[in-house]
């Protein structure tokens, strides 16, 4: 019985990835599937802020102190909105990079992005509301129990969401049969960050009821002025620093560069703004001389 949950929830997984077999059926369009994942590849830079918030789940399954998740949230966000920034405001050089064609999807990049960013965030509600579920505490629950429980409504939440994102993603694609493949990818990339957005609202007011979770506005409200410092240090220097080139080997050094200063502007604005990004620099910095005085010469 156990075993049936996380079948289940492979299951639904499995739903969601047949979007791009959808969008390839219904237009016959092989571009317009590149377009998507061009700018999915960029968008995804994202998700590695999730693996921040890998250890919520075994904390919650230790019956670890709640602080824990506000803490981790706060340090997820720490990473998710600059990354997004980043995606967004070098999506046109990360697409010319990988192809010139691919810079008319910066409009997709952008949305994905954005959908990104709510998945992330949706990690973390959904460690919440599964870490802290007991129903399967026990040798031997009750397959009823388990139906009833968190273990199984998440899996069918996130089932009818996918469901739905096939559903309207194909009646959509037969309505606007005839567009060009750049318009139906926008609408893919449309329908994709409207349905994340009400899945977020739904797992975040269940994860709330679930446990007190601290929404860290005001460390949300200094992220963000980072962030409008990572566009601010784009648009002042981006003309100057990168030029578009078809020569890869003298192009990717001059974004590598540009990308270091928008990150070392957000480090520098919040590590003057914000007490919680001091406190950790001091802490991996104390670390890393630690270790470098423990290794043998």
């Amino acid at each position: 019985r156990q075993c049936v949950i996380p079948l289940y929830g492979n299951v639904v997984a499995i739903v969601w990835n047949l979007d791009v077999l959808a969008f390839s059926l219904m237009t016959g369009s092989v571009l317009g599937v590149a377009y998507y994942a061009a700018a999915l590849v960029i968008a995804n830079i994202i998700i590695h802020a999730s693996r921040i918030s890998q250890a919520i789940y075994p904390k919650l399954l230790a019956q670890g102190d709640p602080s824990h998740v506000s803490d981790n949230f706060t340090l997820m966000l720490y990473f998710a909105l600059p990354l997004t920034a980043i995606a967004i405001i070098f999506s046109k050089h990360a697409l010319f990079a990988l192809n010139p064609e691919y810079i008319i999807a910066t409009t997709v990049v952008t949305l994905l992005s954005f959908r990104t960013l709510f998945g992330v965030i949706m990690f973390v509600f959904t460690h919440v509301l599964t870490g802290t579920e007991l129903a399967d505490v026990g040798q031997k629950p009750g397959l009823f129990k388990l139906i009833r429980s968190k273990l199984f409504v998440v899996p069918t939440m996130y089932g009818i969401h996918n469901v739905l994102y096939i559903v309207i993603l194909i009646i959509s694609l037969y309505v606007m049969q005839g567009s060009d493949d750049i318009e139906l990818v926008t609408a893919w990339s449309i329908i994709s960050v409207v349905l994340s957005i009400l899945l977020l609202a739904c797992l975040g007011i269940m994860a709330r009821r679930q446990m007190k979770i601290r929404i860290p506005y005001g460390a949300i409200t200094r992220y963000l002025v980072g962030c409008a410092g990572i566009v601010v240090v784009f648009l002042v220097t981006n003309e100057h620093v990168v030029a578009f080139e078809d020569n890869i080997y003298s192009y990717l050094p001059n974004l590598l560069l540009e990308l270091l200063l928008c990150v070392g502007m957000y480090f520098g604005i919040t590590y003057a703004i914000d007490h919680n990004t001091r406190r950790i620099s001091r802490s991996v910095l104390r670390e890393i001389l630690r270790r470098g005085k423990n290794e043998p010469a």
